[in-house]
């Protein structure tokens, strides 16, 4: 259990003595204390995480793997933080992916696989696009080939 659900509890046990019955689910809390040392990258896993708190703090350590299959990530959030780490394999799962977004974002390193199984996606498209994605899939998991 991470310091952020040892904080939760807490926190609810705290408001439970206070006789609310309020459950504590927001990261609200979080916002006074962001200069303790949080493990963003286990708040990653947080069921209540929103992406106006993410987005608040972006720079610090998230696990952008885990946030490449989140449902909470929208297209306009993936394009603005375009340059983050994120998973291409995960993402090319995501069914917020476009073929419009993969179209402009041709160059990255998706997964042919799992795009082709991606329900969102018109598999021609996919088809069409195959030598492309899978020379880049190939270039990034071989560079130096």
């Amino acid at each position: 259990m991470g310091m952020f659900n040892l904080f939760r509890k807490k926190i609810k046990i705290e408001i439970d003595n206070e006789d609310e019955k309020t459950e504590c689910n927001n990261l609200f809390f979080l916002e006074g204390l962001v200069a303790k040392p949080w493990h963003f990258y286990q708040l990653t896993r947080d069921k209540h995480l929103t992406i106006d708190f993410l987005e608040k703090y972006i720079d610090e350590s998230w696990d952008f793997d885990e946030l490449s299959s989140n449902k909470i990530i929208t297209l306009d959030f993936l394009e603005k933080y375009i340059d983050k780490p994120w998973n291409y394999f995960k993402l090319s799962s995501n069914e917020i992916i476009t073929p419009d977004f993969l179209e402009k974002y041709i160059d990255k390193p998706w997964n042919y696989w799992n795009l082709i199984n991606n329900e969102n996606l018109n598999k021609d498209f996919i088809e069409c696009h195959r030598k492309i994605l899978m020379y880049n899939f190939t270039k990034n998991q071989f560079p130096d080939y």
